[in-house]
């Protein structure tokens, strides 16, 4: 198979509207904020533990705090619907 880019995880999962132009965006507090990678410690711990709760509980994370960052390259990528 080939490698096709594909819609990444955060924006499938969750019911926040994105836009792509080349550049990921995310709706935030009504408007359109750009998509990034965590860069701090702090942004990378919340995101690693919301990850964590998600991939070992029964609980839904709150990933409110976290809407315009991603650890997953998908996310980065043009959709292919």
């Amino acid at each position: 198979m080939p490698n096709v880019p594909r819609m990444g995880y955060i924006i499938r999962r969750s019911n926040q509207n994105a836009y792509h132009n080349g550049d990921t965006y995310v709706e935030c507090q009504g408007k359109m904020c750009l998509l990034s990678k965590p860069l701090t410690k702090c942004e990378k711990g919340l995101l690693r533990c919301l990850y964590l709760m998600e991939n070992t509980t029964c609980d839904y994370p709150d990933y409110t705090q976290v809407k315009t960052i991603t650890f997953n390259n998908g996310d980065f990528l043009k959709p292919i619907l």
